[in-house]
């Protein structure tokens, strides 16, 4: 994550700040040179989960796209979980 986010921070498209609450934590904020990406980049993931998927039926493509839902806000809650209690950061990297 260091080293992607050292490009993108040098490519102008995001910035790095200490959390205002948390100062242990740094966030990482959308430039407007990022923001102006967000629209292209989400129009070129649709369009390639849709030729992903092109060969599921419908039910399958929902199936599946409801448990990797599932599968990334269950990771999501770990990560929280492991800011809220640092020790638990050893076992989650």
């Amino acid at each position: 994550m260091v080293k992607m986010s050292g490009r993108l921070i040098d490519a102008g498209l995001i910035t790095r700040r200490r959390d205002d609450q948390d100062h242990r934590l740094v966030r990482l904020w959308l430039t407007d040179a990022g923001q102006a990406l967000r629209q292209p980049i989400e129009f070129e993931r649709n369009r390639l989960e849709q030729k992903i998927t092109e060969d599921l039926t419908e039910t399958e493509r929902h199936t599946l796209l409801s448990a990797l839902g599932k599968i990334q806000r269950a990771a999501a809650a770990l990560l929280a979980k492991a800011d809220e209690h640092p020790a638990l950061h050893d076992q989650t990297h």
